[in-house]
């Protein structure tokens, strides 16, 4: 039985982490068009640079919604959602030839990588598998998403090598349609668990003795538990440094192809940066998920040094006037290994903050504050190379910013914010986490 439930788990897990990775993937290729689209379209850098920064933004705030939807009435019918979305999206995109058509389109994008963000997918994930692997799972479902971001640069710049930027957008959006059998596997894999929690409230009715996996949790309204967060320290700390994050991976997602090529490097320089993140950010998420589940009591700890990472890194780049081939490559190794590694880290401390039940809401309403700082690494550094005609302030921006969210996380503390009662009834336990 324990076997079979594990085999489910790791279906829900890989469906819906590569359905993030093709969502995240296809974000990630917004930076290997910013160059195409404004010289065909004779635009500057900040008019598709704000477009993206409303992208992330809508993101970021829909995944609110797509979160305390996710809570209540599962995961699978959001991530379907997000889906048909995606393919929209970039279809309206392609045909998009000024600003504002951008502005509208863009952001379409958005809300549907809102409904397949990690606050969806991560949420649904903890609450399928067992505390003891919750941590180690946060990170494996991370780090399926991360390979988005390897598989999906090198194949949209293949596209935009051969033909028009519009054509080559055409193409990733029918490629997006595999999402929709995934998100079948990941309905099936839901339903499955969902029945057995089901026999196993029953079981327990009857007075069988079974052991429960399930973290105990009372009943507690969505309301409650966001106000009781919102008005806890740690929360607020986490809130605060995750906007640090974003700033981070979205002005280098969205600038660092085109600042290499100012560079005189090549092109598939660009696209290469971009795949090498990702699969830095494969093996970094994985870590960090490890690090987390053996470090239980120090993930804020986990959270400074990463940070503290990126300030170094984002210093030797600023320093590095006229980066070769090789440092290019190296520093995207780099980069990509403290990408996303917060991800599975900063999820876990919600959940060990508010518990697995409306983790997905809490950990949304930090994700849109990422996306706040998204769309100002994003907007920003395209305002700052089109004012200095160099991205060197920006640089060093990062490198502030770092340094400030190494120093927020450190006086974190990872504990239960509700002072629980005795453990409730196992029937209760199950019905807890049922919206999967």
């Amino acid at each position: 039985m324990m076997l079979n439930e594990r085999r489910w788990e790791l279906a829900a897990l890989v469906s819906g982490g590569v359905m993030g990775g093709v969502a995240f993937g296809v974000s990630a290729s917004f930076g290997l068009f910013l160059k195409p689209i404004t010289d065909a379209e004779n635009l500057k850098r900040q008019v598709i640079g704000l477009a993206v920064g409303l992208n992330m933004l809508v993101q970021g705030f829909s995944s609110i919604g797509w979160g305390a939807l996710t809570d209540t009435y599962g995961a699978a019918p959001v991530m379907a959602c997000g889906a048909a979305l995606e393919v929209a999206s970039l279809v309206a995109t392609s045909y998009s030839e000024d600003g504002w058509q951008f502005y509208l389109a863009v952001p379409v994008e958005g809300l549907a990588t809102g409904a397949l963000s990690f606050s969806v997918v991560l949420g649904a994930v903890g609450k399928l598998v067992a505390p003891e692997r919750r941590s180690r799972s946060l990170g494996m479902a991370s780090s399926t998403i991360a390979i988005g971001n390897v598989v999906v640069p090198p194949i949209t710049y293949a596209l935009l090598a051969s033909r028009s930027w519009s054509a080559a957008m055409r193409l990733v959006a029918g490629g997006c349609v595999v999402m929709f059998p995934l998100c079948l596997c990941f309905a099936a894999a839901a339903r499955t668990l969902r029945r057995g929690r089901a026999d196993y409230a029953a079981a327990a009715k009857a007075g069988d003795e079974v052991a429960n996996p399930l973290r105990p949790a009372p009943a507690r309204s969505l309301g409650e538990t966001v106000r009781t967060a919102a008005a806890t320290r740690s929360y607020r700390l986490v809130f605060a440094g995750f906007f640090v994050c974003g700033f981070h991976v979205f002005f280098v997602r969205t600038h660092f192809p085109a600042y290499l090529s100012d560079r005189g490097l090549p092109e598939w320089v660009g696209a290469a940066s971009l795949s090498l993140i990702g699969l830095g950010n494969v093996c970094g998420t994985f870590v960090a998920g490890m690090l987390a589940q053996r470090y239980e009591k120090r993930k804020p700890r986990i959270l400074a040094c990463i940070y503290a990472a990126r300030s170094l890194v984002f210093a030797a780049i600023a320093l590095n006037d006229r980066p070769s081939v090789a440092f290019a490559l190296a520093i995207s190794c780099v980069i990509g290994l403290l990408w996303l590694s917060t991800v599975p880290v900063t999820n876990a401390i919600v959940g060990d903050l508010a518990g697995p039940r409306y983790v997905s809401t809490l950990f949304a309403i930090i994700f849109a504050n990422h996306q706040v700082g998204s769309f100002f690494g994003a907007w920003l550094g395209g305002k700052v190379f089109d004012a200095h005609g160099s991205y060197a302030p920006m640089w060093w921006l990062c490198v502030g910013a770092g340094l400030l969210a190494a120093a927020d996380h450190l006086p974190i503390e990872a504990t239960r914010i509700f002072d629980d009662a005795a453990p409730a009834a196992v029937a209760a336990r199950a019905a807890d986490d049922t919206a999967l």
